[in-house]
């Protein structure tokens, strides 16, 4: 199953945590701007993972064609939602809204996962971290087990305007999505109808089974639950203290099922985590990626694009590229008008790295983007520093990254980023 375009904005009203954690104040002003700043259920909700982390280090990449910082971390446990990265991009500058964080530092991180593999921050999404063993910072909390859930300190509402999207395209709606303590919560006839997962009700267990393949044993999600007696009329989230299990192996989620209304609700994050999705959200959509999209290295090919600095530009696919230069395709889609061209090689051009810095060359201005791709789907790779400022100046590199385009390389990249280790060596000339 494939399964994504992100995001839930949340309106919130609860004005006891309006002293939530704040952004580490910068030491000088700053150039970037966030606009008005979100409430801090807002920031929790759209964030995809919060936790404490120490700064390991840091170094210079290129990601999305620009230069970046990328940051390792020992992320603390357990995170306050979702799951640490072990590293994250951010700005090289803070011109750019860039996170001034410095090795041997700890921090609370608000990370979002970009459109490919890699998590990003900005100065907004670094604040003072919790005291090593102390309380969690106002608005945030470790969720609680189910025997201690003060349904009057947290909120419940229902968002039927939520949209749901996988891989290829929108979910069917089922039932009536609630945000419940940060959490999406959604019946469990959703995971049946849209996630075509096989999700039994089994009272005698108290256990919500998902199971990836067969049938779920009632359309009507079992025997009748347990009911609360304040829970139909009042709308109270009663929590039985229902475990979930996945292919027979109980999940650890600090996020448990409840009853509402005559209804079982469960958490999406854990059930999308074991599909191997993770969900992120913003504005009333949430987008479900694949958590790893590369099952092994074989099963992905690295890629080359060349690609413009205007909105308008199409992005040049490297076909060959040698000591002295490179042959580049130009999509079809970019020229209909060549798509019907008497010559099969109408699309196909040549060029050298001294082109992408020459305002006279249709080059000019394009950037070197690094990707893995399978026949599926395609995933940025953030690259060091070093081989990109390299690459005009050195030929011996650039004959080892042409040898490694269009070959799967010999391990996924640690952290999702391309280093000099990566290509292949250069044949001995003995």
């Amino acid at each position: 199953m494939k399964l994504p375009s992100r995001t839930i904005r949340t309106a919130l009203l609860l004005s006891s945590l309006l002293a939530a954690v704040q952004p580490i104040p910068p030491e000088s002003a700053y150039a970037c701007s966030k606009g008005e700043f979100p409430a801090p259920e807002q920031e929790f909700m759209e964030a995809d993972a919060v936790f404490t982390a120490e700064v390991i280090s840091d170094r210079k990449v290129y990601y999305g064609g620009y230069p970046m910082r990328q940051l390792t971390l020992a992320p603390e446990s357990p995170a306050f939602k979702g799951e640490a990265p072990l590293t994250v991009l951010t700005a090289l500058d803070s011109d750019q809204c860039g996170a001034p964080a410095a090795a041997g530092d700890r921090y609370l991180f608000y990370s979002h996962r970009t459109n490919g593999l890699l998590h990003r921050i900005s100065i907004f999404d670094m604040k003072a971290p919790p005291s090593p063993g102390g309380p969690a910072p106002a608005g945030l909390h470790h969720p609680a087990s189910a025997a201690a859930h003060p349904e009057s300190a947290r909120l419940l509402y229902y968002r039927p305007d939520v949209r749901i999207y996988g891989e290829k395209g929108m979910l069917p709606p089922e039932g009536i999505p609630v945000i419940y303590d940060h959490s999406l919560y959604l019946p469990l006839s959703f995971y049946r109808e849209s996630l075509g997962l096989a999700a039994d009700w089994l009272p005698e267990e108290n256990t919500v089974s998902f199971r990836s393949t067969g049938k779920a044993m009632s359309s009507e999600g079992g025997a009748p639950y347990l009911e609360d007696k304040n829970a139909p009329d009042a709308g109270i989230p009663f929590f039985p203290g229902t475990r979930m299990t996945f292919d027979g192996t109980e999940l650890p989620s600090s996020e448990e099922p409840f009853l509402l209304r005559g209804e079982l609700y469960v958490p999406l994050r854990p059930a999308a985590e074991q599909l191997g999705y993770v969900a992120a959200w913003a504005d009333g959509t949430v987008e479900l990626s694949p958590r790893v999209p590369f099952a092994s290295a074989a099963d992905a090919k690295l890629t080359l694009k060349l690609v413009s600095g205007r909105m308008d530009g199409p992005d040049l696919v490297m076909e060959q590229l040698g000591s002295e230069g490179f042959i580049y395709r130009i999509p079809t889609a970019a020229h209909p008008e060549s798509a019907h061209a008497e010559e099969p090689d109408a699309l196909v051009r040549t060029g050298s790295f001294e082109d992408l810095s020459d305002p006279r060359s249709p080059l000019y201005e394009h950037s070197i983007r690094l990707f893995l791709r399978s026949a599926e789907r395609e995933a940025e790779l953030a690259v060091d520093g070093g081989l990109i400022s390299r690459l005009p100046l050195d030929p011996a590199l650039r004959s080892r990254l042409g040898a490694a385009l269009g070959r799967p390389l010999p391990e996924l990249p640690a952290g999702w980023l391309l280093t000099e280790d990566h290509l292949p060596a250069l044949p001995s000339s003995h």
